[in-house]
Formats: C-alpha cells, sequence, structure tokens
C-alpha cells in the first residue's frame, strides 16, 4: 500500500528537533536491521515531527516492520508511508 499516513498519540511536550528525531528513527531501524533485509537504502525526511520514508525495500514484511518501527520512535507524530516492496 503505498503512500500510507500513520497518525501516533504523540504529546507537543515531547516534540523534539528534527535532526534529533532523525537520529533516533536511524537507530530505531538498526535494531531491525538483523530482521529486515533493508536491501537499498530508502529516504528518510523529518519536518515538524512528520516522517516521510520513501524508495524501495526488501519486502511487504519488511515495509511493515519499517512503518511499525517508526511509529513507535518518541517525537514522532506522523509517517507518511511511501515505500515501496
Amino acid at each position: 500500500m503505498l503512500g500510507q499516513v500513520v497518525t501516533t498519540a504523540t504529546s507537543h511536550a515531547t516534540l523534539i528537533d528534527d535532526e534529533m528525531l532523525s537520529l533516533r528513527v536511524r537507530r530505531a531501524l538498526e535494531d531491525i536491521k538483523p530482521l529486515c533485509d533493508l536491501g537499498a537504502p530508502f529516504h528518510i525526511q523529518v519536518n515538524d515531527g512528520v516522517v516521510t520514508l520513501s524508495g524501495v525495500v526488501a519486502s511487504y514484511l519488511c515495509k511493515l516492520q519499517i512503518v511499525q518501527t517508526v511509529c513507535g520512535v518518541a517525537g514522532v507524530r506522523q509517517v507518511r508511508d511511501k515505500l515501496w516492496a
């Protein structure tokens, strides 16, 4: 499913700098590397707590794992899923 938008429940008190949030997202994705062959690099953009993921990943299951992981990162307000599997 391309173009999915997932809104997370984050209060305004937990909003953080976009650069720091990008770093947190990348670190969280490092944790799933052994479980999910991330294949070719995909793009991660952060703007005002909204994370946009774009590019190609190895499988649909991997795509779901990535989106779920990013949704769980503190400070993420929304995930825009533009990943292809």
